[in-house]
């Protein structure tokens, strides 16, 4: 897939307009079946067969030396060779013969993965990455069919390593960087060649290839880092993995409660009292680990939509208990992120006490040494977290493997995901940059009163490094007193108007995203420039988690919403599939908390007694139901977005804010406003590329020469807008309709009737669930 983005950009030079390329063909091997990570054989086709195919270029199969041997490249039907200027090998698996080498009038050159000399060999990201590298880079060689990477160097372009590097993320800035090189090349080849220099022999070193033996985790030798190390390097490649040897467990765990106790012939009533002990251990768990620990309990508990009520009655207590630790313990951490300097060289009037604890950091007031009048909030890390959290993911891992051995049910794919968003927010350099990217952001929106509404502390990077954060203190009342803002005067309508155009905002149109909106981490306060009415501001905190959306994530998203308000099923359908969820249904659930269809809704009387009867054996089917879907669901989810399950924590989070201020504000207006703007933007951008252009049908399309083609994708960006505006409008006209209409009924009849979109699907998953699963939901799930 890394490979493919070098043909990519190929098919890009040569639909630009000052082109040197002519004519590509591809060589690669043959489709074939493979098992997946869960030992599912599954049809496989290299990825460029499908770029190849979308651009209409020829594919040579060829999967063995014999077939390579006899490889030819004629013209269609006419029998006639082709002259290759040139050949260019990225990651083909065999080895090319002399004369097809030859054959190429101006060479033949590979794409390598490393600073050649150094790490010649088929693994030279792994080694990096194993031998804690600070740098890589790529290498652009004269091919040689002797022996390999020993050509002489064209073009090389340094890659300096990211902190805690994944081989994934390696290869993908490796591409990033290799598209625009091999461009360069192609168009400067001559001068190149004549410029090409030597290897130095004795700067060599090979990088060997690695099995799967090589993962395996020998306890009496392998520290945490170890394993921590190996898991980067050969992430997305090989699953690290062990043989048990530890003694018999003492202690009865969730995972063997459920395993034994969850039967056929348990009762509702029986079911939740397992629930209930699950959650009660996790609890304890949680909190006698500490650190991440935590915060993997806190992420449950938030979005445990479609878990039993106990998990998030018992995990909730985790929001507001984390212990902290005393200022001695907390000094030397500062100390030692600023080298030489202790913390009275740095602050004065520093709190004894923190005013706020979370999983990993802790926050206290001081003022700056170098600015006395400026009060600042100083964010540091707990001393326990750097040592703990090796050994803290290396748990979740096992632990997640364990599940999905036991229970059938495969989570690995997210594991990854939750484990780099988690080792970036403990980089609170990262959190600076994220809290002055999102100002960048407000300062080029054209809403000029959303840009007043909101504001983000400045940070002070004198002040600051990977453990400690620095910034302006703000005084505000927090959202997770809703009453105080009530008493205090604010509206809760313009509160929520702000708070969800924001973070719309980020979704649909930025494309940077925060990922932890909980209450908290919102204050509001007057505006500091307003002394004649009351104006709230928003200060948003804890920029330590957010995910940059890829523009092709953000383009489907928008689709899927403006598909969903136009009900445009075939639409929805053709990005569930992109995103590899055939069950619409139950994507659909995942994404925005629509009730499952479980089972067929057989009401009679006659069915009612039956149910009645077998009522026991009905709940635990139902549970296995649900159970057999999610993991049909999870199993298809290798093409999901990672962007998704952040974006979606953030719209739920946003959701229950709403929720805690009355519900004041029509949330899914609100996106869908900005999803069209996102949409138009899009389009717009497209249709002013110089050499591209979408297309529904076919993708990105090298037509942007002609000034008609320009205009038509202007006006489908203004189409598409106004008619998502048109749709939107027309559904705020409906649902002000059927308020009013509830509200004459409830006049005439005494009753109260349900008058929001939020609490009508709060209410149609608890019926649901109740009906189906056995259990009552609590709807006020979102309100932690």
């Amino acid at each position: 897939e890394y490979d493919a983005k070098y043909l990519n950009a190929l098919v890009d030079e040569k639909n630009s307009v000052d082109t040197v390329i002519k004519h590509i063909e591809l060589v690669t091997i043959h489709p074939k079946k493979a098992a997946n990570a869960y030992g599912h054989v599954v049809p496989w086709e290299p990825p460029v067969n499908n770029i190849a195919k979308s651009n209409l270029i020829r594919i040579h199969l060829a999967s063995t030396e014999e077939e390579v041997e006899q490889l030819e490249f004629k013209q269609y039907g006419s029998g006639l060779d082709i002259n290759f200027d040139v050949g260019i090998v990225a990651g083909y698996p065999l080895k090319l013969p002399p004369h097809l080498v030859k054959s190429f009038r101006l060479g033949c050159f590979s794409i390598h993965n490393s600073l050649l000399p150094k790490y010649r060999g088929p693994s030279p990201v792994e080694t990096a990455i194993l031998n804690e590298d600070n740098e890589t880079g790529l290498t652009l060689s004269e091919y040689s069919p002797i022996k390999e990477d020993v050509g002489k160097i064209l073009a090389q372009v340094p890659l300096k390593m990211p902190v805690n590097p994944k081989r994934t993320q390696v290869l993908w800035f490796l591409c990033e960087l290799g598209r625009p090189m091999l461009v360069m090349a192609l168009r400067n080849l001559e001068f190149l060649k004549q410029q090409a220099l030597d290897q130095n022999e004795s700067d060599a070193s090979y990088a060997k290839e690695y099995n799967e033996d090589f993962c395996r985790i020998i306890w009496e030798k392998d520290t945490a880092e170890e394993i921590e190390r190996k898991s980067r390097a050969f992430k997305g490649k090989y699953f690290i993995h062990t043989n048990w040897l530890g003694k018999k467990m003492r202690r009865r765990i969730s995972l063997e409660d459920y395993k034994v106790n969850f039967r056929e012939e348990s009762g509702a009533e029986r079911l939740n009292t397992i629930h209930e002990r699950a959650a009660r251990r996790l609890l304890n768990c949680c909190q006698e680990n500490g650190g991440l620990f935590i915060k993997f309990g806190q992420s449950i508990a938030i979005q445990s939509a479609l878990l039993p009520p106990p998990f998030r009655k018992e995990l909730s207590v985790l929001y507001d208990n984390a212990p902290s630790v005393p200022v001695e313990q907390i000094a030397p951490v500062v100390e030692q992120a600023f080298a030489g300097k202790k913390l009275g060289d740095l602050f004065i009037d520093f709190s004894p006490a923190a005013v706020a604890s979370a999983s990993v950091a802790q926050v206290h007031t001081a003022r700056l040494r170098s600015d006395p009048m400026q009060r600042v909030a100083v964010k540091v890390q707990k001393p326990e977290i750097r040592l703990q959290i090796g050994w803290d993911l290396f748990a979740l891992r096992t632990c997640a493997r364990l599940i999905e051995y036991a229970f059938e049910v495969p989570i690995l794919w997210s594991v990854s995901e939750v484990e780099q968003r988690l080792r970036e927010e403990l980089d609170f350099e990262r959190e600076g940059n994220n809290s002055e990217l999102a100002n960048r952001d407000l300062a080029m929106l054209g809403d000029r009163s959303l840009q007043r509404g909101i504001y983000i502390p400045r940070v002070f990077w004198h002040a600051t490094g990977k453990q400690v954060l620095t910034t302006e203190w703000v005084d505000g009342t927090s959202l997770v007193h809703p009453e105080k803002l009530l008493d205090e005067g604010w509206a809760g309508e313009e509160i929520m108007h702000k708070m969800v155009s924001l973070f719309a905002f980020q979704i649909f149109v930025s494309g940077n995203v925060h990922g932890d909106p909980h209450p908290g981490n919102v204050l509001v306060r007057q505006h500091p420039e307003n002394n004649s009415f009351r104006e709230p501001q928003l200060v948003v905190l804890d920029h330590g988690l957010y995910v940059r959306e890829s523009r092709e994530f953000r383009r489907q998203y928008t689709e899927f919403w403006r598909a969903a308000m136009l009900g445009e099923k075939r639409a929805m359908a053709r990005v569930a599939r992109n995103w590899g969820m055939p069950d619409a249904d139950m994507f659909s659930t995942m994404v925005s908390l629509k009730p499952p269809k479980i089972g067929r809704n057989r009401r009679s009387e006659k069915n009612r007694s039956e149910e009645s009867t077998a009522a026991k054996g009905a709940t635990y089917d139902r549970h296995m139901e649900l159970k057999g879907r999610a993991i049909a669901a999870l199993r298809d989810s290798h093409g999901l977005p990672p962007e998704l399950v952040f974006v979606t924590r953030n719209m739920n989070i946003v959701r229950a804010n709403n929720q805690s201020l009355g519900i004041p504000v029509d949330r899914v207006q609100i996106l869908g406003q900005y999803a069209a703007l996102g949409l138009r933007s899009m389009l717009t951008d497209e249709a002013m590329s110089p050499a591209r252009r979408y297309s529904s049908v076919h993708g990105v399309e090298p037509s942007r020469d002609k000034l008609a083609s320009r205009l038509g994708g202007l006006l489908a960006g203004q189409w598409s807008y106004i008619s998502f505006r048109v749709v939107l409008a027309a559904a705020a006209v409906g649902m002000a309709a059927y308020r009013l209409w509830c509200r004459t009924l409830a006049l005439v009849t005494g009753r109260s009737y349900i008058t929001d979109m939020d609490t009508i699907l709060d209410d149609a998953m608890r019926r649901v669930v109740e009906r189906k699963l056995g259990y009552q939901i609590d709807t006020s799930l979102f309100s932690a």
